[in-house]
């Protein structure tokens, strides 16, 4: 979890750091989900991607996922 403080609130957001599965090739991907999905709908790319030497980050953003979801007024 990243801790973060926003609007006046302590938020969590939850992501996967996976390493690469094979040989890593120095490069790194970052995985944003679109609305009402969360990090878990990149499975199977994340699986493709870390098995030709990426590392993936998979952030659930805010409100998604395993997310703080914030409290709005």
């Amino acid at each position: 979890y990243f801790p973060i403080h926003t609007e006046g609130q302590d938020l969590r957001m939850a992501y996967m750091d996976v390493a690469p599965t094979q040989n890593s090739n120095g490069r790194t991907v970052v995985l944003l989900h679109g609305k009402n999905f969360g990090g878990y709908y990149w499975t199977n790319v994340i699986k493709g991607l870390t098995q030709r030497g990426f590392r993936v980050v998979v952030p659930d953003q805010i409100g998604f996922g395993k997310s703080s979801k914030a409290s709005i007024h």
